[in-house]
């Protein structure tokens, strides 16, 4: 009797190790510039955006939660001879020139050096209002082979740390594409085309 009842509960335990089926995991974004040496990938819990609906100059968008949105703008940097390029500083100071103009109050509540990819970088946490609503940025700035990136993250005043958080998880996501790499991938020179809102 008692080896029936083992046997009756080997059984039980074996019904009983049926493997769930496994949770539908969503695959990461992934997005490859084809105007600047660049490309991302993010956490599936992101959403794309159309870039243009944002900045008529930015290349790629994405949201995170509904509220807090990262675009990056790359522009080819101008190039003079026996001139060296504009660095990450220069660009900083640019972009920063050009929010000051556009958001009221802007406020810089700190700045420093951080890297991108291996590249060195100037990272710029900001706030001002925009239509009256107060709003939180966290800019960051690098140059790599002739192009400037401007990466810019913003959302509500009140969700700060999160646009902060969600800003160093996209640029976590970052990696450069070297131009030999890109001309080697598409067989050919890669031509640079303005965007049709420049």
């Amino acid at each position: 009797m008692a080896r029936i009842l083992v046997i009756l509960a080997l059984l039980m335990g074996l019904v009983g190790c049926k493997e769930e089926p496994k949770p539908k995991v969503d695959p990461p974004i992934e997005f490859e510039s084809q105007k600047a040496p660049y490309k991302l990938t993010l956490p599936p819990k992101w959403n794309r955006e159309d870039p243009k609906t944002l900045n008529t100059h930015a290349d790629f968008a994405a949201s995170f939660g509904g509220n807090v949105y990262v675009i990056v703008i790359p522009q080819e940097l101008p190039q003079f001879p026996n001139v060296e390029p504009p660095d990450s500083l220069a660009l900083k100071r640019a972009s920063m020139s050009v929010m000051e103009s556009q958001v009221d109050g802007l406020t810089v509540e700190r700045q420093g050096p951080v890297k991108v990819d291996g590249q060195l970088a100037q990272s710029v946490v900001a706030k001002g209002t925009v239509e009256k609503q107060p709003v939180k940025y966290a800019t960051t700035y690098v140059t790599y082979q002739g192009w400037g990136f401007q990466i810019v993250g913003w959302g509500p005043a009140e969700s700060a740390s999160l646009v902060i958080s969600q800003a160093d998880e996209f640029l976590q996501g970052w990696k450069f594409t070297p131009q030999e790499k890109r001309n080697l991938d598409a067989g050919t020179d890669i031509e640079t085309v303005p965007d049709a809102g420049d």
